[in-house]
């Protein structure tokens, strides 16, 4: 079966040295309910649009996700289909053979929810500490700006300036890391061409 999300709006920030406070705001201020701590490793496939991933927890389901972001950095919306993924199958094989790894993202994630909001705070491998917000509806007669709202309400009250947020999924953050790292250590003469 595949699960289809139709309004959505996500924000995504560097979380580094006020992780603690924003938890503690969700805890009592807001009254988020706590789901826990879940370990995934997604494996981001190469596409020509789009992404697809696999996401693979350590306990629980596994699943099949493709991602369509929206142009606008304003906007942030981002059309997810999933569908239940059988790591026993060959499926990972196949999508490896034919379109090859972009990147694998080894994540520690800790989820709360209020209202139509989830909250995670993400620890990812070699990236650092990242607060996604996902505020989602299907009722049609909330807007995507209105989503929009909420989450940069949120963005304030934790305290996180601008330059800190990022439209870039993971994998493609982690791509640029690797890229940086590499021409740095071209530079400085230790990664020979």
């Amino acid at each position: 079966m595949i699960k289809s999300v139709e309004k959505n709006y996500i924000f995504r920030a560097a979380c580094l040295s006020w992780r603690k406070e924003i938890e503690r705001i969700l805890k009592y201020e807001y009254k988020t309910t706590y789901h826990g701590t879940l370990h995934y490793v997604d494996t981001y496939f190469n596409t020509t649009h789009g992404q697809l991933k696999i996401r693979e927890p350590k306990k629980g389901a596994s699943y099949l996700i493709q991602c369509y972001h929206s142009g606008n950095p304003l906007a942030r919306t981002v059309t997810i289909q999933s569908q239940l993924y059988n790591p026993k199958s060959n499926l990972k094989e196949i999508l490896t053979e034919s379109l090859g790894i972009k990147a694998i993202v080894i994540k520690k994630r800790r989820t709360y929810t209020v209202d139509n909001l989830t909250f995670h705070i993400d620890y990812i491998k070699d990236l650092g500490i990242y607060l996604e917000m996902k505020a989602e509806t299907e009722d049609p007669e909330i807007e995507v700006r209105n989503l929009r709202f909420q989450c940069l309400s949120y963005q304030k009250r934790f305290g996180i300036p601008d330059n800190y947020v990022t439209s870039e999924s993971y994998g493609d953050l982690l791509l640029k890391g690797q890229a940086a790292k590499m021409i740095t250590d071209f530079q400085a003469g230790v990664l020979v061409l």
